[in-house]
Parts: structure tokens; C-alpha cells; sequence
């Protein structure tokens, strides 16, 4: 992967007077930028730190992201787009750190100049004085693609399938020019703003709709642990072996995203009120999610030492099955899952999952495959048959 010369953007968490439902404010006549951004970042992070039910991205630790963010889904006004510009390429009045832009903020940025590009194309060869000529020369040339027609993604162009998974419909190209589309669109901003509720009274994260949708397309890295660190992108983590997905717990959360808080990764984005609305009005972006949702359930499968044909749940041969390599309990992994039992409780997750991206085919196959394996000797023994009415519940049944 090409290395990015982005720096990684710090700015002091500034509060001031709370607005009500803040739109950006920029005039074309002021020529004073760095005041209009820094007048503008205080009314957002206001508006943001006092609003009830959303808050700084727990995932992107810096709030400057936030704000990028949330003037990206404005770069359809010409003020606004020149100073998000100015921005991406200086670090206007919040300058530049040393540490160098993590994979998931590469992409936010990345994203962001496109999307201000593609709204305002005579801004691509705009320069500026900056302390970091390389970080501008780099957003240019990914402004510079974008203008061209060149709407790849700029570092993560293609992704791998898992064994049995067929190719998605839509390629890597499309979903980019899909997530451009969604960041540039203020109505997810507006939507969060007007927000009086996410679910059983939690906050949510800012960037929690974008993040999800982001992720769960392919185009956009996970984060994990109690100090927010990227690891990978979604088909990057396909690659690992079912004796790491034995072993690991948080990764579900993000493959099948559900409304609650995860206990295993509580930074994790989650399908909410405004996710659903987002996702209706943004259709290339739910059939991308679908399409990518589909092959997470065909790769945990696999660990369950299953395959999908149709639409109907088989178990893999015994050949298949020893080539996963040795289950930590049990003979192999048909087993495996049933024998521990913390399966179970995903079970629901996965149903719950499948519901919401609405792939109601998927969610009967699943739900028709547990109900036979609650049926199997291993599984009384295991009181599987206490998890049923919860996987019912999961199911709409």
C-alpha cells in the first residue's frame, strides 16, 4: 500500500455558546479563513457537546475529524467547499502534528477532498502557503484523480473474497464513489443534529452512521481496543483462520453491527434510527452493505463448518472440515460452535444483523439451520433449546 504523506490533524477541544440545530456559516468576502473555520469549529463542538444523544466520535479520538467531516457534507456550497479546501490542504488555524494520519483518517481525508472536488472541480490546483508542502502536494493528487475521472479508492483499491464467497456485484470503485457520495450528502448531518434519540438511551458517535456504512462496504478500516487503534479493513480480516475467530470477540461487532452496545467492543458503530433513514435514501450504499454483509455470513459459515447453497445451510464434508485446521474443543468445528456456548448469544446478533440491511432470505436460512441443529443430541446437551425463543424473538418469527 502506498504510503501517505497525510499528517494527522491536532486541534484543543474548544466549547462555546450552544446553537440550535448549527449549520456552517462561511462568507466568501471574509478573507480571513482561519478565523471563519475557527468561529465555525466552536459553534459545531458546541452544538455537538451539548446535544443530547450525540457526541465526539469515540473512534476517531481527534473532534477535528468530526468537524472535517461535517463540512464535507456542506461542499455543495461553493464558501463552504473553499474553506474545507483550505483546510484539508494546510491545517488552517489548527496546523499540524508530527504523528502521521492513521489508515482510517487517510480515508476520511481522502474522502473529503474528493468530495469538495467533485463539487467545486476549480479547486483542484488551489495552493496555499503551508508548513507541510508534502501533505498539500498529496491532497491535490487525490483531488487531481477525482477530477480526471479516476474515482478508484486511493488505498485500499481492491479486496480479497474468502473461500466460497461469490464476488459482489458492485466493485471497489463503486463503493467509493458511493461513500463519497453519502459524506457529501448534509442531510446525514442535519439528520443527527435533529436527533432526540439512538437507542435505549445511549449516545452514539457523530460519525457512527458514515463509520458503519464506510466499514461495512469495504472502503473504510476497523478500530479496537480501550485506546482507539486501526486495525483492518473488513475483507482483510476474511483472511484470518477460524482459530482466530475462536479466540478473538470484538470483530462481530463490526461485521454484524446491531442498535445495542457491544460488550466485546464498545467503540463499534451501530444501526440506529438515523442509520435506517440514511440508508434508505442512500440505496448504492445499503445494496453495497448487503452485498459485503452476505460474504462476513458466508466467511462465519465457515466456522461453524457450514456452507450456504442457495439459500439453504450445509454442512461442509469431513475433508473441508479437518482442512480448517484442530477446534479447540470438540472433534471439529460442526461441533465447536455448539460446545461453546457463547455462540449461542451471537446467534441472535447475526438474526438481528441481517434483519435490519433487510436480507430477510438470509435471516430465514439461519433461522431454519439453528432450528435443526437445536434438534441434534450435542445440542440438549448444551441446553441449545433454551436459546430458541430468543432466536425466534431475533428472527421476526
Amino acid at each position: 500500500m502506498k504510503k501517505s504523506l497525510f499528517c494527522f490533524l491536532f486541534v484543543p477541544f474548544l466549547i462555546a455558546t450552544a446553537a440550535l440545530a448549527y449549520v456552517p456559516k462561511f462568507d466568501e468576502k471574509d478573507r480571513n479563513l482561519d478565523g471563519q473555520i475557527t468561529r465555525n469549529y466552536q459553534g459545531f463542538m458546541a452544538e455537538l457537546t451539548s446535544h443530547k444523544v450525540f457526541q465526539p466520535s469515540q473512534a476517531i479520538t481527534n473532534p477535528l475529524m468530526d468537524y472535517v467531516m461535517f463540512l464535507t457534507s456542506y461542499s455543495g456550497y461553493g464558501a463552504v467547499a473553499h474553506a474545507l479546501d483550505y483546510l484539508l490542504k494546510t491545517g488552517g488555524p489548527f496546523g499540524f502534528s508530527n504523528k502521521p494520519a492513521n489508515e482510517q483518517e487517510k480515508v476520511f481525508l481522502a474522502g473529503a477532498a474528493q468530495a469538495v472536488v467533485l463539487s467545486q472541480p476549480g479547486l483542484t490546483p488551489a495552493t496555499y502557503k503551508t508548513s507541510n508542502p508534502a501533505h498539500q502536494a498529496e491532497i491535490i493528487r487525490l483531488q487531481s484523480l477525482a477530477a480526471s475521472g479516476n474515482l478508484e479508492h486511493p488505498y485500499h483499491p481492491t479486496i480479497t473474497m474468502p473461500e466460497r464467497a461469490q464476488n459482489p456485484k458492485a466493485t471497489q470503485s463503486q463503493r467509493w464513489q458511493s461513500f463519497l457520495t453519502l459524506i457529501a450528502d448534509q442531510c446525514v448531518s442535519e439528520r443527527q443534529f435533529k436527533a432526540t434519540e439512538v437507542t435505549a438511551g445511549a449516545k452514539a458517535d457523530w460519525l457512527n452512521d458514515v463509520l458503519l456504512s464506510g466499514y461495512m462496504m469495504g472502503v473504510m478500516p476497523d478500530v479496537e481496543g480501550s485506546r482507539p487503534a486501526v486495525r483492518n479493513y473488513l475483507d482483510e480480516l476474511w483472511k484470518n483462520t477460524n482459530a482466530w475467530m475462536e479466540t478473538q470477540h470484538n470483530y462481530v461487532q463490526w461485521w454484524f453491527p446491531i442498535h445495542t452496545v457491544g460488550l466485546g467492543d464498545r467503540i463499534a458503530p451501530r444501526p440506529l434510527k438515523t442509520t435506517e433513514q440514511t440508508l434508505t435514501e442512500h440505496g448504492q450504499v445499503l445494496t453495497a452493505i448487503q452485498e459485503m454483509l452476505f460474504v462476513s455470513l458466508t466467511r462465519k459459515l465457515t466456522f461453524w463448518g457450514q456452507s450456504l447453497n442457495g439459500f439453504k445451510i450445509t454442512s461442509l464434508s469431513a475433508a473441508e472440515d479437518k482442512a480448517l485446521g484442530q477446534p479447540v474443543k470438540g472433534t471439529n468445528w460442526h461441533e465447536n460452535w455448539i460446545i461453546k456456548t457463547h455462540n449461542y448469544q451471537r446467534m441472535s446478533r447475526f438474526l438481528t444483523c441481517l434483519r435490519f440491511f433487510k436480507l430477510q432470505n438470509y435471516v430465514d436460512s439461519l433461522y431454519a439451520y439453528l432450528q435443526e441443529a437445536a434438534g441434534s443430541d450435542l445440542a440438549t446437551k448444551h441446553n441449545m433449546s433454551n436459546s430458541v425463543g430468543f432466536w425466534s424473538k431475533a428472527a421476526g418469527k
